[in-house]
């Protein structure tokens, strides 16, 4: 099956369902960054968490988490604010979502021979010396209970592009400057936003390609196995959020 990959969303909620339907036999992916928006209220903040509710229900489709998504998480307890966050929009938010659409949220999807999460693997946090890449989405599912422990793990943290205390961030908060190459390891990334889909094709590393897809609305992803096309759409991207 063919597949859509669509970048960070931010509140473009009722756009994205007229671009999904005119691709009813692919799977769709969203690589995270559902809320927050320059100037967005809890209005905006209901409208796409019901989006998102009803988005979660669908067969074909696979959601990813983000870091401005994991701000609202009901069990996040004020330790991850991204910019944009406001309680007004919690409040909305918490309304229309429960614990168990959460938990339909993943944080890493393997498609084909691609790895998509919303920020990047990084060598530095999941490279083992000896056994190298193995298992890691059984890694990813042990580090999933750690998102809101008191001591938070650096692989949570932001890099320094996006002002954290780290070289390299984690899955949610890696800058896509910083996403570093993994022998034989294609993957797909939002997270940071540009005005088109930016490829990064690696030779010597096995021809591995990393790709960064946040920004939408312009482009969007089209992959197949081990090809994929980029789709360009009618209105440009704006963002300039970091």
């Amino acid at each position: 099956m063919k597949s859509i990959i669509i970048g960070d969303l931010h509140n473009n909620v009722e756009e994205v369902e007229g671009i999904v339907s005119q691709y009813p036999e692919h799977k769709i992916i969203f690589v995270g960054d559902y809320f927050d928006n320059f100037g967005d209220c809890s209005i905006d903040a209901t409208r796409t968490a019901e989006w998102l509710k009803h988005s979660l229900a669908q067969p074909n489709r696979v959601h990813l988490l983000g870091n401005h998504d994991i701000s609202y998480h009901p069990h996040n307890n004020k330790m991850y604010e991204c910019a944009g966050y406001s309680n007004d929009k919690q409040l909305a938010i918490d309304q229309v979502l429960t614990l168990q659409d959460w938990d339909k949220i993943k944080l890493l999807h393997i498609e084909d021979d691609w790895y998509i999460s919303h920020a990047g693997l990084t060598k530095q946090w999941f490279e083992h010396p000896v056994t190298g890449f193995t298992d890691i989405s059984e890694r990813i599912d042990h580090l999933k209970s750690t998102l809101f422990d008191a001591y938070q793990p650096s692989i949570w943290e932001a890099d320094e592009p996006r002002g954290g205390r780290n070289r390299f961030g984690g899955l949610l908060w890696c800058d896509w400057t910083r996403l570093n190459v993994i022998d034989g390891m294609n993957q797909i990334v939002g997270h940071t936003p540009n005005g088109y889909i930016d490829v990064k094709k690696y030779p010597i590393y096995n021809e591995t390609v990393n790709i960064c897809v946040d920004c939408f609305p312009s482009e969007i992803l089209e992959i197949d196995g081990k090809t994929y096309k980029i789709i360009e759409l009618d209105k440009p991207s704006q963002y300039s959020r970091k």
